[in-house]
């Protein structure tokens, strides 16, 4: 199981929810960021093994070409949260929401108990 994610969102309480919920699923360290414009070389001076972007106001294109820009973007998955079943991007998983830890484990692959 990864145990480091980087969540993505332009709301706090939005970040903080999607934070929340990784923890359930059970990562270890996660970390918050607003935008990658404030901080583009994150994923440099940090190994992520899950990269969580929350896909409302968010130009995701870009996060995910500047993402994939970087020395690790080979081992790091990208998950897109998203209302819009259109904002689907071929480089990330996808996950509609809202977040649920058991959308999380469905769209990662982690088998284990359900939060219901």
């Amino acid at each position: 199981m990864a145990n480091t994610a980087l969540v993505i969102s332009s709301d706090g309480s939005t970040r903080s929810n999607l934070s929340r919920i990784l923890r359930r699923v059970g990562l270890g360290s996660i970390f918050e960021e607003c935008c990658l414009k404030n901080n583009p070389k994150i994923t440099k001076v940090k190994k992520f093994d899950i990269i969580v972007i929350d896909a409302k106001n968010l130009d995701n294109n870009g996060m995910i070409d500047t993402l994939q820009s970087q020395p690790n973007d080979e081992t790091v998955l990208v998950v897109l949260c998203s209302k819009v079943p259109e904002n689907k991007d071929a480089r990330a998983l996808y996950m509609i929401k809202p977040a649920t830890p058991d959308k999380f484990r469905e769209v990662l692959g982690i088998t284990g108990q359900s939060s219901h």
